[in-house]
């Protein structure tokens, strides 16, 4: 019984120093946790700000984007504007204007023969009209 009274003493006297050492594994315990948490947030919020900046990279990309296809589109509006075109199918005859030369709109600048539907007038002297 001795021993159990020296026991229950001894642990009564170590008691108020187990109960500072767990309080203090606890709060070591609890600021690590906080520290973890916190690094965790920063960390977050750095990832929250990349995509932000993304974001805004995706929207400046987009404009250039519709500005290239604005650009495009001009340029194959002009293209149209000075693409020449024959009014009919057939072979060049004769080049009426030279290169650089400045003209009108609707103005020839060649003559085009359809070898398809030639024709021919030929006058003929009386004389030899039995001959042909």
């Amino acid at each position: 019984m001795q021993a159990a009274t020296t026991a229950l003493e001894v642990a009564r006297k170590d008691l108020p120093l187990a109960i500072q050492t767990a309080e203090a594994n606890q709060t070591r315990s609890a600021e690590e946790a906080v520290r973890v948490a916190e690094r965790q947030l920063a960390q977050a919020r750095l990832g929250d700000e990349r995509l932000r900046a993304m974001a805004d990279e995706v929207k400046a990309l987009a404009a250039q984007l519709d500005q290239a296809r604005a650009g495009l589109a001009e340029a194959e509006s002009v293209r149209a504007d000075l693409t020449i075109a024959a009014p009919a199918s057939g072979i060049v005859t004769q080049r009426l204007v030279n290169a650089d030369e400045v003209v009108a709109a609707g103005s020839p600048l060649f003559d085009i023969v359809d070898l398809d539907r030639l024709y021919l007038q030929v006058y003929v002297p009386a004389c030899l009209k039995f001959c042909v």
